[in-house]
């Protein structure tokens, strides 16, 4: 969202931010919105990745795996031994349960080998 903010930052927002360095620009006109508040998006969850998972935003995103998605599931089927120690320690494949901003329940499922390719 501090991609493309607009105004005056509210008092909530402020204690976000807390002291972290920021600094004021001068608003531009944005063609795309959406383009700006997804490279926002993409910077700060790559910064995230590195400095409190101890990964790269690739190394999270680009697994083997395979995703069910229903009316009201998303299931991520992934391969037990392919686990990540550091994606683990950072609690990035919790279940999260009922997100209300998707609208389902997610869950992360590990799998051997034989079920991960329907052979059980």
């Amino acid at each position: 969202m501090l991609a493309i903010w607009r105004g005056e930052m509210s008092k909530r927002a402020q204690e976000l931010v807390g002291d972290a360095q920021t600094r004021v620009v001068p608003a531009r006109q944005c063609q795309d919105d959406l383009h700006e508040l997804t490279a926002g998006w993409y910077r700060a969850m790559r910064r995230w990745c590195r400095a409190y998972a101890g990964l790269r935003l690739r190394e999270l995103i680009r697994r083997t795996g395979r995703i069910g998605i229903t009316r009201t599931h998303v299931d991520l089927f992934l391969l037990a031994n392919s686990v990540d120690i550091r994606i683990r320690r950072a609690g990035l494949d919790i279940d999260p349960g009922w997100l209300p901003w998707l609208g389902r329940v997610v869950s992360f499922h590990y799998l051997d080998k034989e079920e991960f390719d329907g052979r059980e």
